[in-house]
């Protein structure tokens, strides 16, 4: 209860409540926002990114089809009406049937470019819904995982970046740094900046719980000591579970073994 800042189970319970009520509100607005905007993927598929750019790809297809087919019907037009004109020209057409062919080519032409635009759209706003997520996302896990790193290791200028695709790129006072280039301890430190600020993006106002199985072994004496600290700060905010062979980690927490039968 204490890190929920909470004296009693019955506040705990109305804070709860009062989460839920938030939470689902929150999805109520966000279900309203994909009703209005066709295209937008469902809730469920908001963060199946592989499948939103399948999505995205297929649309791609069927805009590309429909143009194609388009262009067919517009060409078939034409020779239609340069047909009726030629057949007119030699008082051998039945006017009413010909036209009769240039209406239904008319409205299919029309359904297939109904259908195009619609497509289109559908494209338009899933690429930026794509786009807002990629942005809304990326600024803030990259200042969250900068956070944490500068409070793990002692090269305070140390600057986490990430690409368009989420890829991790270091930058030392302005210079670029490839991750091989750092040691396997730092590059776990890292690796555990990530930890944390996946978690907090994922959770937003809830902590959760992070499991750490032999994260530390090439670790030297002072990282360690960074570590604990900061963990020993976090500990306050969320639960760890730490997995160790190690039996220098029975002072970093209450110790739980579990005996083989």
């Amino acid at each position: 209860m204490q890190n929920y800042r909470v004296n009693s189970i019955e506040e705990l319970q109305q804070l709860q409540d009062m989460r839920n009520d938030a939470a689902v509100a929150a999805l109520q607005k966000w279900q309203q926002h994909i009703d209005t905007h066709a295209g937008l993927p469902s809730i469920t598929d908001a963060g199946d990114y592989e499948k939103i750019q399948q999505t995205l790809l297929n649309l791609n297809e069927a805009v590309a089809t429909l143009s194609s087919d388009i262009q067919r019907l517009d060409n078939q037009y034409d020779a239609a009406y340069r047909n009726l004109a030629s057949l007119e020209g030699k008082g051998m057409v039945n006017i009413a049937e010909e036209e009769l062919n240039l209406r239904e080519l008319q409205e299919q032409k029309q359904t297939l470019e109904f259908t195009a635009q619609a497509y289109a759209l559908a494209h338009r706003e899933l690429k930026e819904a794509v786009s807002e997520y990629k942005q809304s996302y990326h600024s803030r896990l990259e200042a969250r995982i900068t956070h944490y790193c500068q409070q793990i290791t002692p090269e305070k200028h140390r600057k986490v970046m990430l690409d368009e695709q989420f890829n991790l790129s270091v930058s030392e006072e302005g210079r670029p740094v490839s991750l091989s280039q750092l040691s396997k301890g730092a590059r776990d430190q890292i690796y555990l900046s990530v930890r944390f600020a996946v978690a907090d993006l994922l959770a937003e106002n809830y902590a959760l719980p992070i499991i750490l199985d032999d994260s530390f072994t090439t670790s030297d004496a002072t990282r360690l000591t960074s570590m604990k600290s900061i963990i020993d700060a976090e500990a306050a905010n969320r639960q760890f579970i730490l997995l160790a062979h190690d039996t220098l980690y029975t002072q970093w927490g209450t110790q739980i073994r579990i005996d083989k039968e």
